[in-house]
């Protein structure tokens, strides 16, 4: 090996600054994602159907999930109590669906006793598996802008809600994170925080007068949208997050941070971290900063998230005496240039 790296990085890109998301609480969906369309709004309303599909990749590009596109909802299984059950895939309605739901004010699907909603809305996971005879949950109507440009927040935010992200602008913080005064802004929800407050978020809802697009916005998911879908859905296995100057010259330190607080996440985020360093612990800081002999030194990191998942990584960590940094560093840098 002729050249050494100085920054490590497991999974994600590199730190920096980012602009939040908040779990709902109620579950979380497999990483294949059936999704299809009910009743005939493939065929009435191709259009918004290929909009929709378009904003797909902005999760799939992003985050650890795939979504398995059937085109026309497949007809129910017929339980043995007489109930539909059309899965838990994300069943979609659109404007000219030709979906009549009965007078009892339910969902149509026999055994559906969930409520029927007038405007878009998604069912969270958990929500979801349990509103398995409702022939759809996530309804998203044709809301536009004054050019009749259908908003692209508008899909991203009812996904956003089947994946299991609340609204943003009903969280404790809202209001003293913002500024904004609106009537219908601010909460008190202070669980499941996965970020800061993020007034960029598709999952707030539009504040214009605060500056606020949210679902009536043509911006896409912002940084910390992503960043708490990663949060939820990370990378196949249970490897923990890890970055930092993880080669060092003697006599300079080693620098080592663990789990999301370093992408901007909540502390929340990630729970019971600890570390150790050549078998002896550590701690349970996020970060660490050790000034170590020279050689190679193992370095164990485990964590939980939000959601009680078990992640855990071993690395090493390697300090370079002057001979070895001027050998291995710095001659290949200097000899193609003499």
């Amino acid at each position: 090996m002729r050249l050494l790296l100085f920054v490590s990085l497991s999974g994600l890109g590199a730190a920096g600054a980012l602009q939040a998301a908040t779990w709902e609480g109620q579950g979380l969906r497999s990483a294949l994602i059936d999704l299809c369309f009910v009743g005939d709004g493939l065929s009435n309303n191709p259009t918004r159907v290929q909009e929709i599909r378009a904003l797909l990749p902005e999760f799939t590009r992003a985050v650890n999930v795939r979504f398995n596109d059937l085109g026309n909802c497949p007809a129910p299984t017929i339980l043995a109590n007489g109930n539909e059950d059309y899965g838990a895939g994300l069943r979609i309605r659109v404007s000219g669906s030709n979906i009549t739901d009965p007078a009892s004010g339910m969902i149509a699907g026999k055994g559906c006793q969930h409520a029927q909603v007038g405007s878009s809305f998604a069912m969270f996971p958990d929500e979801a598996e349990a509103h398995r005879s409702c022939v759809y949950n996530v309804q998203i109507w044709d809301d536009a802008d004054s050019s009749g440009v259908h908003y692209r927040n508008h899909p991203l935010h009812e996904i956003g809600h089947a994946l299991g992200l609340r609204h943003e602008h009903i969280r404790a913080d809202a209001i003293s994170s913002s500024a904004c005064q609106d009537a219908d802004f601010g909460g008190n929800f202070s669980d499941g925080y996965i970020t800061p407050y993020d007034r960029f978020s598709v999952m707030n809802y539009y504040h214009p007068s605060c500056g606020i697009s949210g679902n009536y916005g043509h911006q896409g998911l912002s940084a910390l949208d992503v960043l708490g879908l990663r949060v939820l859905y990370p990378d196949a296995g249970n490897s923990a997050r890890y970055f930092g100057k993880l080669v060092a010259r003697e006599g300079e330190a080693i620098q080592v941070y663990g789990g999301w607080t370093w992408l901007g996440a909540a502390p929340n985020a990630t729970r019971n971290i600890n570390w150790w360093l050549d078998g002896t612990s550590q701690g349970q800081n996020s970060s660490y900063t050790w000034q170590l002999r020279p050689g190679a030194h193992t370095v164990a990191l485990q964590y939980t998230d939000l959601v009680g998942k078990s992640f855990s990584s071993t690395f090493q960590v390697t300090v370079l005496t002057d001979e070895q940094y001027r050998r291995r560093v710095i001659a290949p840098i200097v000899s193609p240039l003499l």
